[in-house]
C-alpha cells in the first residue's frame, strides 16, 4: 500500500492487553472520544466534520486497516468510530488514526471501507443512529436493514456507548428486518439495552418464520433475561439469574454452538445462565422484529443501541473484551498527543514511539551535535 502523501497527522491509539482477555482476530475496535482530546492540538481541531479523511493502520504510514466512521461532531466533541484489528491479550496494541489528508469517505465495499470493517461472520450491525425517520441501515454488506413501525417510532436518542440510540415508548414501536439470513446454524446476537420500566415483560429480538416457529430473547416480568424456542409446536425457555434494573446499561449477549445445542447468555460481558440443550436452528423465511416481537406483543420500554447479529458463536473472551471496549473505552485504551504537521518522517516517527522529553531532548542534542 502506498500512503497517501498528504496525510502528516496522527494519534496514536494503544489498547491495553490487560482489557484483552484472550487474543482474538479481526476485533472491530470502538474509538470514541475518551482519550483524543490533548491540551495542545488533536484530532477535532483538524478532522473533517464528516470524519471522512480518517484513515487507521497498524503501523506508522504501514498496513491500512478498514474502519466505520459512524459519527463526527468536531464542535461537541464527539465521535464513534470502529476499525478492525488483530488484539494481544500479552502484549499492547497500538493503532495509528490518521486525519488532515485530502481523501474523502471510502466507498462501502472498498478494501478500508466500512464494510470490511466487520468480518465475514457478520450478518447485521445496526448502530441505531436514524438513516431517515423512518430506516437504519446496516453496516455489512448483507444490508440487513430496518424500517421502522412509522416515522419516529421508536425515536432517535443519546446514544448508550456513543452516538445515538433508539427509544421506545413501550407501546408500539418497533424496527422490522425482513432478511432471513439472520442466525441460521451458529449464532450470536448482542445488543445494549436501558429500560425505563420494570415488572413488564420486554422483548428485544424475536424471529418468526410462517410456521410460528420462533426465537425470542426478552427480559421477563421478574427483570430476568430469557431465550426462549419454539419449534412444531413444543416451547423451551431459559431464563438467566442475573437481574437487569431499571435505567441502566446493560450489554446482552445471546450464542448458540449448533452442534452441542448450546445456548449461553451473557450480561455485562459475564455468563448469566449457561445450559446445554437443543436451540432450534432458525430457518429461512424469518421475520425479525428488534423491540416487540412479531405479533404485536411486548413492547419494549427504554433504549436499545449497537444491535449486531453473527453467524457464529462467539467465545467467551471475545464477549468480555467487547463489553471491556465498549463500556469504559477511557479505559481500554491510551492516546498519544498530536503527532507530526512540521517535523521531519524520521523525527516524528522517533517522537512517536517516545512518550519521555527527556528521550526528545536528547534527540535533538545529538542531532545538534552531529550538526
Amino acid at each position: 500500500m502506498t500512503w497517501p502523501g498528504d496525510y502528516d497527522k496522527h494519534q496514536k491509539v494503544t489498547v491495553l492487553a490487560s482489557k484483552v482477555d484472550a487474543d482474538v482476530v479481526d476485533f472491530p475496535v470502538l474509538l470514541t472520544e475518551a482519550n483524543f482530546q490533548k491540551a495542545g492540538a488533536d484530532i477535532f481541531d483538524t478532522v473533517r466534520s464528516d470524519g471522512g479523511d480518517i484513515r487507521t493502520s497498524t503501523g506508522n504510514k504501514t498496513g491500512q486497516t478498514s474502519r466505520e466512521v459512524v459519527s463526527m461532531d468536531n464542535s461537541t466533541p464527539k465521535m464513534e468510530v470502529h476499525t478492525k484489528r488483530t488484539l494481544s491479550s500479552s502484549s499492547n496494541t497500538d493503532i495509528y488514526v490518521w486525519y488532515n489528508g485530502t481523501d474523502t469517505e471510502p466507498a462501502e465495499d472498498s478494501t478500508y471501507g466500512k464494510e470490511n470493517t466487520w468480518n465475514s461472520d457478520y450478518v447485521m450491525v445496526q448502530h441505531m443512529d436514524d438513516t431517515t425517520t423512518s430506516t437504519i441501515t446496516d453496516s455489512t454488506s448483507i444490508d440487513n436493514d430496518g424500517t421502522k413501525k412509522a416515522a419516529n417510532e421508536p425515536i432517535e436518542a443519546t446514544g448508550i456507548i456513543s452516538g445515538k440510540s433508539q427509544d421506545y415508548d413501550g407501546s408500539d414501536d418497533y424496527i422490522d428486518i425482513a432478511d432471513p439470513t439472520l442466525g441460521s446454524g451458529d449464532f450470536t446476537f448482542s445488543l445494549w439495552v436501558n429500560r425505563a420500566a420494570v415488572g413488564t415483560r420486554h422483548e428485544l429480538m424475536q424471529g418468526n418464520d410462517a410456521g410460528f416457529n420462533n426465537f425470542s430473547l426478552f427480559v421477563g416480568t421478574d427483570n430476568k433475561l430469557v431465550v426462549f424456542t419454539r419449534e412444531d409446536g413444543n416451547d423451551s425457555q431459559l431464563s438467566g439469574t442475573g437481574t437487569l434494573s431499571v435505567s441502566t446499561d446493560y450489554l446482552i449477549h445471546a450464542t448458540r454452538i449448533s452442534s452441542t445445542g448450546r445456548m449461553d447468555t451473557y450480561i455485562n460481558g459475564s455468563p448469566d445462565n449457561n445450559a446445554t440443550r437443543t436451540v432450534r436452528d432458525i430457518t429461512s423465511g424469518t421475520t425479525w422484529n428488534v423491540g416487540r416481537n412479531t405479533t404485536g406483543g411486548f413492547p419494549m420500554n427504554g433504549l436499545i443501541d449497537e444491535v449486531r447479529v453473527l453467524n457464529n458463536g462467539l467465545s467467551s473472551d471475545w464477549i468480555s473484551t467487547e463489553y471491556n471496549n465498549q463500556s469504559s473505552t477511557s479505559t481500554f485504551y491510551s492516546v498519544s498527543d498530536e503527532q507530526g504537521g512540521g517535523g521531519s518522517t524520521l523525527l516524528q516517527g522517533n517522537l512517536s514511539q517516545s512518550g519521555s522529553i527527556s528521550r526528545k531532548a536528547t534527540f535533538n542534542r545529538s542531532i545538534a551535535g552531529t550538526l
